[in-house]
């Protein structure tokens, strides 16, 4: 989460963000029938992800242990943002 809170303060301060909690790991992994994994648009099957949303629909998403890399979480932030 502070990697995530980071790269958001320093290239996307402005965009909304949305944290959604799926329960501690004991509701969420051996699941597959959670909430959050079998939703038609989200379809979150690892924790934690990151998914970019422009105009209604999904642009881009990372995933577990992508989401723990500096690097590339900037680097996710910074090509899904056409202004940056």
């Amino acid at each position: 989460m502070p990697i995530l809170q980071a790269a958001r303060n320093k290239f996307l301060p402005d965009v909304p963000f949305f944290n959604c909690a799926v329960g501690n790991r004991e509701e969420w992994k051996g699941h597959p029938d959670h909430p959050y994994k079998v939703h038609p648009v989200w379809r979150v099957e690892r924790v934690p992800t990151l998914i970019d949303i422009v105009g209604g629909r999904e642009v881009g998403r990372l995933v577990e242990t992508e989401c723990a890399s500096t690097k590339g979480v900037e680097e996710f932030m910074t090509r899904t943002i056409p202004s940056l």
